[in-house]
């Protein structure tokens, strides 16, 4: 991938020049920095006297590692180190994704369970979504990892490591948190107003389903979202240069003007299923000489087999996903809420989802993982004797990996 792809596997200068950014911020010059904020642009090419300006900022605690990164080697340092957290953090999460898999016992044969765990591990490692991780990571990176820790810690008995690492993750991600204790919110009061109990340990472990400890959760979800706006509103406050903050929220779902042209409704949204765009098949073909060019008619043709076939498995892994949670009661209160806040951020943030394929699709790479492993073991299982279906389950493994390196080829700066 690092000597093939168009990208390679190390951070873009783009975000090169963004971290870097990030860590010179943090300093008393700057005034987010009192409020607890940084930024990714570089403050001097803005100018103090143009007033109005738009300052992207994003929270200290989340770049602290950068700064001290920083003090033992320079921006050097930030480089090297910066992108191996990220890299370990990426593969961390495959490999939790794996253990969780492995724990939830799909089949009974420890043979079995291994060889479904190091599938899960290798679809979600070398999916299209963790492989644009490399090249610029989003905070979803942080927020899935310190998720699944919770999720992992819960599975083995360890509460407080498990709320911990949940803590970690709220403040990783503030938006997905935010959703998520939502989410634990209503299902609780459905919980509580049903006379069936219906929703009886859905969203929630049963040893988090006291009331004390449900408030708990859903403070920690929501606090760092109260927390971020009121310090937003006391910078901007303050302020009489720069306007602090990114897009709002109207122009994230795209519902802000008819110009978002960044926005094609629920359709659009749903274009990360692919792993690329589709326009990443035209953009070095020239449209005059395509009918005369052999070349460029297979590189179209085979380009857009590619994408339509991850369409294909991550649709698959959807169905395979559902039917997993349905299969497993006692663990679909964290399989669904994954899914369904997942899905909830995809359909309500429409623009965003058809703006950045990278960064919020991310958390699909477990979704993918899980359901595809899943509806492959339960249609092998089904339909073959072990050994017919080990040796079908050995090409399958491999033609789902070479499809995912194949898309993940194609990707492009806007891809």
């Amino acid at each position: 991938m690092s000597e093939k792809s168009l990208l390679g596997i190390e951070w873009l200068d783009f975000f090169r020049k963004w971290v870097i950014n990030i860590v010179n911020n943090i300093n008393p010059d700057f005034d987010g920095f009192y409020f607890g904020f940084t930024s990714r642009d570089f403050i001097n090419e803005l100018g103090d006297e143009i007033s109005n300006n738009r300052v992207y900022i994003l929270p200290i605690y989340q770049n602290l590692h950068l700064k001290l990164l920083s003090l033992f080697g320079g921006e050097n340092a930030i480089i090297f180190y910066g992108q191996l957290l990220d890299k370990i953090a990426v593969s961390l999460s495959g490999f939790l994704t794996g253990e969780i898999i492995y724990v939830l016992c799909i089949t009974a044969e420890k043979f079995s369970r291994t060889l479904i765990a190091i599938t899960s591990f290798s679809f979600f490692l070398t999916s299209p979504w963790s492989y644009r991780m490399l090249l610029a990571p989003w905070q979803e990176v942080y927020f899935l990892l310190f998720l699944l820790l919770a999720i992992f810690f819960v599975q083995r008995k360890r509460y407080k490591l498990a709320l911990l690492s949940y803590t970690l993750a709220a403040f990783s991600q503030y938006q997905w948190s935010f959703i998520l204790s939502c989410l634990f919110l209503i299902s609780s009061l459905a919980n509580r107003f049903s006379r069936k109990n219906r929703s009886q340990g859905l969203f929630l472990p049963n040893q988090l389903m006291k009331l004390k400890n449900l408030i708990l959760l859903i403070s920690i979800g929501l606090f760092p979202t109260f927390s971020l706006f009121l310090q937003k509103f006391l910078l901007n406050l303050s302020s009489n240069n720069f306007v602090y903050g990114g897009s709002n929220v109207m122009f994230r779902i795209g519902l802000d003007s008819p110009d978002n042209i960044n926005h094609g409704g629920w359709l659009a949204s749903f274009q990360f299923l692919g792993g690329n765009r589709v326009s990443s098949c035209l953009e070095n073909i020239n449209i005059d000489s395509l009918m005369s060019s052999m070349t460029s008619k297979i590189f179209l043709l085979n380009c857009l087999f590619s994408i339509s076939g991850m369409v294909i498995l991550s649709i698959i892994s959807i169905i395979g996903y559902v039917k997993f949670s349905n299969a497993n009661k006692t663990d679909r209160w964290f399989l669904m809420p994954i899914f369904l806040v997942f899905f909830t951020f995809c359909l309500v943030f429409q623009q965003s989802f058809a703006a950045h394929l990278q960064g919020y699709s991310y958390i699909f790479g477990f979704i993918y993982a899980c359901g595809l492993v899943y509806f492959a073991s339960f249609v092998f299982k089904r339909f073959f004797s072990f050994v017919p279906s080990l040796l079908l389950y050995i090409p399958f493994y491999f033609g789902v990996i070479l499809t995912h390196i194949r898309v993940s080829f194609l990707t492009g700066l806007n891809g």
